[in-house]
């Protein structure tokens, strides 16, 4: 699992909605956080990612960059609010078809366009 925050990006949820409704709901966009930490990495397809981000309640998504190379979305907490629930974060490597989506995005933002 990634373990350095090296920059961060606000996505606005209608965008994310926009990229995924792009892609085909089975294919694979990422890794469930919780399930790779337990020593398991099942895929996250975009009908999952466009289910948790149907429930999410901010308009905007917080992602982290981590260690230059992969991204996490968390779809789980309101803006400024405590992301805590893992089962919510989806981990985007650069073999997703989202990842250059997000890549684009943070450069336009800047390293840290979240703040956090």
């Amino acid at each position: 699992m990634p373990n350095g925050r090296s920059g961060s990006l606000f996505l606005d949820k209608r965008e994310l909605a926009r990229w995924l409704g792009g892609l085909e709901g089975s294919e694979i966009v990422g890794i469930s956080i919780t399930l790779l930490v337990s020593g398991r990495s099942p895929g996250v397809s975009v009908e999952s990612v466009a289910g948790l981000l149907a429930n999410c309640r901010a308009d905007r998504i917080a992602v982290e960059e981590q260690d230059n190379n992969d991204y996490i979305i968390h779809l789980d907490c309101p803006l400024g609010g405590e992301s805590t629930d893992t089962e919510k974060w989806v981990l985007v490597r650069a073999d997703s078809p989202l990842f250059e989506e997000l890549r684009r995005e943070h450069k336009r933002q800047g390293q840290w366009g979240a703040g956090l």
